[in-house]
């Protein structure tokens, strides 16, 4: 049976899980909140969530206002809801990070965070080569940006590089520069708990979208592309060019598993709130 579900925010990242939920073996959504009014077609639009929660009743939402409104609307879910999936970086502090732990325990509820990096198809292809490697030494991330927050770009970074490496990062430096007050550098150094040492660049000056990522491994180096859903191989034999989907459905794929959730599912690959905490203890 379908899980009732609802949407607080329809701003480009809630148009993208409003499109994809209209189609969703998964579940059932009963309606949309934004404080912009909307013609939804068939589902209810409300602008309060207060009216979404007692009116179209979902037992799950997803909340994807900007990050600066999380909490408020976290703290108002919690009242009515057991199972929040939120957009990443979720809070903007580590203090509200554990605030919403601490919620969270309190109503016996569920936050999971949509950090989709996670399922992107050349992270999926990069997943499946890591299996083969007896060990990774290191990993180089380089990303290009042309707007956006590069500190909430750099914790899903961080967020990726743990959930790759299934391993902690023990050490952390992390320098910036800015060269004018539109543009920016953040230069961040790290070593794992297994020992991998990592690297990322995060680059406004670049011209266009960049996100590269090279790994050091025992059977050679690997560049994935992650703009351009294309990876590579390189060995002493030449270059290999390995399989990526040239379609992202990692969006379907964080409904699949927060579904999972809903229906009791202990352990996730999605992140949660201890995962956002750890990051922003390593950022602190």
């Amino acid at each position: 049976m379908k899980r009732r579900i609802g949407i607080i925010g329809l701003g480009e990242f809630g148009k993208n899980h409003l499109n994809a939920l209209r189609r969703s073996d998964y579940f059932d959504l009963v309606g949309a909140c934004d404080i912009v009014q909307k013609d939804l077609g068939r589902v209810e639009f409300f602008q309060e969530p207060r009216d979404l929660f007692t009116i179209a009743k979902p037992e799950a939402v997803i909340i994807a206002t900007p990050t600066k409104n999380h909490k408020e609307s976290i703290l108002e879910a919690l009242k009515y809801v057991k199972y929040i999936l939120v957009e990443s970086p979720c809070t903007t502090s580590l203090e509200q990070a554990r605030e919403m732990r601490y919620a969270a325990h309190s109503n016996s509820a569920k936050i999971v965070v949509g950090f989709n990096l996670r399922f992107h198809p050349t992270i999926e292809a990069l997943k499946r080569e890591f299996k083969k490697e007896s060990e990774i030494y290191s990993i180089n991330i380089i990303k290009g940006v042309l707007g956006g927050d590069l500190d909430d770009m750099l914790l899903k970074d961080l967020d990726l590089i743990r959930y790759l490496t299934l391993s902690e990062i023990v050490l952390f430096d992390s320098k910036r520069s800015k060269p004018d007050p539109t543009k920016e550098v953040i230069s961040s150094s790290m070593k794992l708990k297994n020992g991998i040492l990592v690297n990322i660049i995060l680059n406004s000056l670049y011209p266009s979208n960049r996100h590269i990522m090279e790994i050091s491994a025992s059977s050679g180096v690997y560049v994935a592309d992650l703009v351009n859903f294309a990876m590579h191989k390189f060995t002493q034999n030449g270059r290999i060019n390995l399989k990526v989907d040239s379609e992202d459905f990692s969006l379907n794929k964080e409904h699949t598993l927060f579904a999972e959730i809903c229906n009791g599912a202990q352990k996730s690959e999605l992140a949660d709130i201890d995962d956002v905490i750890k990051i922003r203890e390593i950022l602190r």
